[in-house]
């Protein structure tokens, strides 16, 4: 077997080609059988090798395959055996130069919204593992900026590993934001969300008054008289009561209710008309009131 030339190349590499020349059964009179093996003594460099050799040739081969991000220095020794345990080795060494990976996301920050004059608190930072990973570094720079300038707009900041937004009825619409993270070899890995900016609501869950259902009873009432707001009502219920006339002998103001109550205890018996106020919305039902 001939002697076998040293290799070097960059971490990452494909499968390494190396050729084997000279393989024979030495100076024997009759002709043997060998085999040809191959060992390497980095196992945390090289993954796997094999042999490609065909019955009485002189010439064959190894595919080396290189651990992936694995840099380092490992020997590989090759050995051929003839029919008689007689053996010749050849080792060269492999050499894997490192190269730095650049940083990935593995968490992508999702789109986020925030209504006028509320707070929005985002934990954002590099450390890995967290929206981003990096084989080789354990720490990364971090940097947050809205999409086309070089800053944050107005109303967020950055402290502490967390972007604060508060934007007011100006801000209102949505913003394409940008966190970036670099390695200390220069390279880089982007994520992008978009933070949209909402006007006072009109209530929660687009909540529509229109969509409301309202009921009164008990009707006939004696005393209480209940109403109960079928559908997600965020908003203050106004209640006034009227009598036939038009005179108004009641009026009140629940907040946030699906259910409201009142007492007719010290009116007369007669007819009565119950307006119910929310926000836009209007309903006036007709009450009867029987004191007996």
């Amino acid at each position: 077997l001939n002697p076998i030339p040293n290799i070097q190349a960059d971490e990452d590499t494909p499968p390494l080609n190396v050729v084997l020349t000279g393989i024979s059964y030495g100076n024997d009179c009759w002709e043997q059988e060998v085999t040809v093996t191959a060992e390497s003594s980095g196992t945390s460099l090289i993954e796997e090798i094999v042999v490609n050799y065909e019955k009485g040739s002189t010439t064959g081969s190894l595919v080396i395959y290189i651990i992936p991000d694995a840099s380092g220095k490992a020997e590989v020794t090759v050995t051929v055996e003839d029919s008689e345990n007689a053996k010749v080795s050849q080792s060269f060494f492999v050499e894997i130069h490192p190269v730095n990976d650049p940083p990935f996301v593995v968490n992508p920050v999702p789109d986020q919204e925030i209504i006028v004059s509320y707070v929005l608190k985002l934990p954002l930072n590099a450390r890995p593992g967290n929206i981003f990973d990096d084989i080789d570094d354990e720490e990364l720079s971090f940097d947050v900026t809205q999409l086309g300038i070089s800053g944050l707009p107005d109303w967020a900041v950055v402290m502490n590993d967390t972007l604060y937004c508060t934007p007011a009825l100006k801000d209102t619409g949505c913003v394409d934001m940008i966190v970036t993270a670099t390695d200390a070899s220069g390279a880089s890995a982007a994520d992008t969300f978009q933070i949209c900016v909402l006007n006072y609501p009109v209530g929660v869950n687009n909540f529509t008054v229109n969509s409301l259902d309202v009921e009164l009873y008990p009707n006939p009432a004696n005393d209480i008289v209940n109403i109960e707001i079928n559908g997600e009502n965020p908003k203050p219920v106004g209640v006034t009561v009227f009598t036939v006339t038009g005179k108004k002998v009641l009026e009140k103001e629940f907040y946030q209710s699906n259910i409201v109550s009142f007492s007719m205890r010290d009116h007369v018996s007669g007819i009565y008309f119950v307006k119910i106020k929310i926000e836009n919305y209007e309903k006036v039902k007709k009450l009867i009131l029987n004191r007996k």
